[in-house]
């Protein structure tokens, strides 16, 4: 009997020194692969949401809200100073739908009536919403080539209110090709201001 136990317990023994050499093995292999980054072990949040550009197109529920808000603006009196239906929703669309909103403002634009692209491009100055900043500076830059001189105009006072140094060279070449001597001469103001603000 103690000799079949004496047995057991050696072949125990034995079986125990192949396992526990086996796992060490085990372990320094593993030891020896790459370890996988954190991004890759941590899927993002925000996987599947597309990041937001004023390169992607708007949606057209965007552009037809836009367009509606320029349709309703047609028969508006615009007061320097003074909140509007069309300013108070404008400012609403853009700081909820963000980038979008700008993109689908500046394609509305091209066609609307000119009174009300003046009164967005001064409104898109004095918004403050920082998400949308660098899109609203370059809408008012891209008004800056209109062949309206109206819409010029309200670029410059759109940027005015931003005081965005980074309009500078934008500004520089507005003044340069600007054919209406008075228009010419509040770019140039507008153009030092950013300059003193550098």
């Amino acid at each position: 009997m103690m000799g079949d136990v004496q047995n057991y317990t050696g072949s125990n023994n034995h079986r125990y020194l192949h396992l526990t050499i086996y796992m060490n093995n085990i372990v320094k292999w593993t030891s020896t692969l790459p370890v996988m980054p954190e991004f890759a072990r941590r899927p993002s949040e925000d996987t599947d949401r597309a990041p937001e550009t004023s390169n992607s197109p708007p949606k057209q529920e965007m552009l037809d809200e836009m367009y509606m808000l320029f349709h309703r603006a047609n028969d508006e009196v615009f007061e320097d100073g003074m909140d509007s239906y069309f300013s108070n929703n404008l400012n609403r669309v853009v700081k909820t739908q963000g980038i979008a909103a700008v993109v689908a403002l500046e394609k509305v634009m091209n066609g609307a009536n000119v009174g009300v692209a003046e009164e967005a491009l001064r409104q898109v100055g004095h918004m403050d919403d920082q998400r949308t900043h660098l899109a609203r500076l370059t809408l008012l830059e891209h008004s800056l080539e209109s062949p309206s001189s109206r819409i010029r105009d309200a670029a410059s006072i759109g940027l005015a209110a931003m005081d965005d140094p980074a309009a500078i060279v934008s500004l520089q070449k507005a003044v340069d090709s600007e054919r209406h001597a008075h228009l010419r001469r509040n770019l140039e103001v507008v153009l030092r201001q950013l300059q003193e603000s550098r």
